[in-house]
């Protein structure tokens, strides 16, 4: 009956050789076909090598035989004994889809001759040892990780004197749940700021009375997941991944809690102008589609330092009238009917649209942006400042200066690195002018700089006078060796 079950503890060693031997099987009527990728594969496995992640209860069903024998079902946990089952007998090679991959063990010291090597109380010495499982299959483990592989414990529930049809049921029942989402899942890999992303997406107003996210997109993580395109967009767009889970997975390590709150001052600041009861049209541009487009739109418009009212004023206008106008022969709607979504040329197309329209709006000549969104005017005054310059022969160099960055940047800075973050920009400009007033190469020395570093000051002026610093002590170490 199935009322009637029994807990018992098992290694994983001896769960699958009861599975090898055909004592349980896992091809129950009803069971679902084998469906894991090789990174739910490779996590499981992990698992059971490390010993650091519980593997959950394993459920089963035992069924009476004619022959009064027993037939032991997988009811729960068919692709997790597929997978274990995969690895130790059927030759499975963990790929490098997995987010940790060095299991440390413990190894028995041993001299040149394989004698074990003792202490002064005979008792064997020991170390432990670390291994890269990527690329590897059960055979190519050393002895100690096969034994702590085996070892590793599981914990059964077994239903006994099940009929045919209760195990059917049973396999119903427990397997009657509603899987992760896309979005959902891609949220786990951002575990550092999940704390934050949580707390913005249950407390800011804007998402809840400004937006037209809903609340069944709140329910599904689409929330969590335009939160965190936010920050991607605005911060590290140069990286720009187009599915969630890659996104969250660059942002867990190269993001910061900073730029989340950064993001949330920017939701604050709009809340006075796109209140769906009093705004409703501009509310319904902040769609899960769209609002990460308008929040980069919204920190170019904050980089020219220019009253929010005038942005609020934009908005009005770009729903009364300008989303109609053609530029290159398309219009909003043309544009955003666009299903690629998430596709960086899309969204430049939209960026490039709305931002045309913006500057005519408002009266600024987009020769004085640059394509980082911060004025060429904020970039110049910053350098003429630090370095002590005439603000006029900066003016005149900065095409130079702008021209350099993109070059170096292109070819010496590797993606992810933080000095590309569109706060460091302003520094990065003004070294780039005091190397020509000084006619020294930054090509060797940025490369090696940015793959050393990377935590940089949020003071622009404390970034450069520090990059200053070590470009000065790189050039005086490299003249000594040529001496």
């Amino acid at each position: 009956m199935l009322d009637e079950y029994r807990i018992e503890p098992l290694s994983v060693g001896q769960y699958l050789d009861g599975v090898e031997s055909e004592d349980i099987k896992i091809d129950q009527a009803v069971q679902r076909s084998f469906c894991w990728g090789k990174e739910m594969m490779n996590a499981l496995i992990y698992s059971a090598l490390s010993r650091k992640i519980y593997i959950p209860n394993l459920i089963l069903a035992e069924e009476k035989k004619k022959d009064g024998t027993k037939q032991t079902y997988v009811v729960d946990g068919g692709q997790r004994t597929e997978t274990l089952y995969q690895f130790k007998y059927n030759g499975y090679k963990i790929t490098n889809k997995l987010r940790s991959y060095i299991v440390p063990y413990t190894k028995k010291k041993t001299d040149e001759n394989g004698e074990y090597l003792r202490d002064e109380y005979g008792n064997i010495q020991c170390e432990v040892e670390e291994f890269d499982i990527r690329g590897k299959t059960y055979e190519d483990l050393p002895q100690e990780l096969k034994n702590k592989f085996n070892g590793c414990p599981l914990t059964t529930v077994i239903y006994q004197d099940c009929a045919t049809e209760e195990t059917s049921e049973l396999v119903l029942l427990y397997n009657n749940h509603v899987a992760m989402n896309a979005a959902q899942k891609a949220f786990t890999y951002i575990g550092k700021y999940a704390d934050e992303i949580k707390r913005i997406k249950d407390t800011n107003r804007f998402l809840m009375d400004c937006t037209m996210l809903s609340e069944n997109e709140k329910e599904k993580g689409i929330w969590e997941r335009v939160i965190s395109e936010c920050v991607m967009g605005i911060y590290h767009y140069e990286n720009w991944k187009r599915t969630p889970k890659d996104m969250c997975d660059y942002l867990n390590e190269n993001s910061s809690e900073q730029e989340y709150k950064n993001i949330e001052v920017y939701f604050k600041r709009l809340i006075p102008y796109c209140d769906k009861i009093d705004e409703s049209e501009v509310a319904a541009l902040f769609t899960s589609k769209n609002l990460f487009i308008w929040m980069m739109v919204f920190n170019r418009f904050t980089n020219l330092h220019i009253s929010d009212d005038r942005f609020g004023e934009f908005l009005k206008a770009f729903v009364n009238s300008l989303k109609f106008k053609e530029i290159d022969g398309e219009d909003w709607g043309k544009i955003d009917s666009d299903r690629n979504t998430k596709d960086k040329s899309l969204i430049n197309r939209k960026i490039d649209y709305i931002i045309n329209l913006m500057n005519e709006f408002l009266h600024i000549d987009a020769k004085n942006e640059t394509d980082n969104g911060i004025c060429d005017t904020e970039n110049e005054s910053f350098i003429a400042d630090v370095l002590n310059m005439d603000l006029e022969k900066v003016i005149e160099e900065m095409e130079v200066y702008n021209e350099t960055l993109y070059s170096l940047t292109d070819k010496t800075i590797r993606d992810g690195s933080k000095l590309l973050n569109i706060e460091n920009r302003k520094s990065l400009l003004a070294l780039v002018a005091y190397s020509y007033e000084r006619d020294v190469d930054l090509d060797e020395w940025l490369e090696q700089y940015a793959a050393k570093n990377n935590m940089y000051f949020p003071d622009q002026r404390k970034n450069f006078l520090h990059m200053k610093k070590e470009l000065n002590n790189y050039i005086e170490a490299k003249a000594k060796i040529n001496v």
